[in-house]
């Protein structure tokens, strides 16, 4: 994990210190998006060449699927409840300032 951070934190500081051309800047979306699915490909290649993972991959997906869709629920009804508050608040808002 330190690693990450050191990551992150040389990036910024190389950023902030160096004045990059407005060229690279154009480019670093897709220089990012190649890097990331390259990172994928590889994941995919350790996961395809493990034997546990590949064996289990029945139970694992379904645990994946369930936990994936709980977040997106869990997300969704959040989005949804802060909704309803942020608009009931504004709404009184409005009519205090109407009287």
């Amino acid at each position: 994990m330190i690693q990450v951070i050191l990551s992150l934190a040389a990036g910024f500081i190389i950023s902030y210190v160096c004045n990059f051309s407005d060229r690279f800047y154009k480019y670093l979306g897709k220089i990012t998006t190649f890097g990331l699915i390259f990172l994928l490909f590889i994941m995919g290649i350790q996961i395809g060449v493990n034997e546990k993972v590949m064996a289990n991959l029945p139970t694992l997906g379904l645990k994946s699927f369930i936990l994936a869709g709980g977040a997106i629920l869990g997300s969704l009804s959040l989005v949804i409840l802060l909704e309803k508050v942020t608009i009931i608040d504004s709404q009184n808002k409005e009519r205090e300032i109407e009287e």
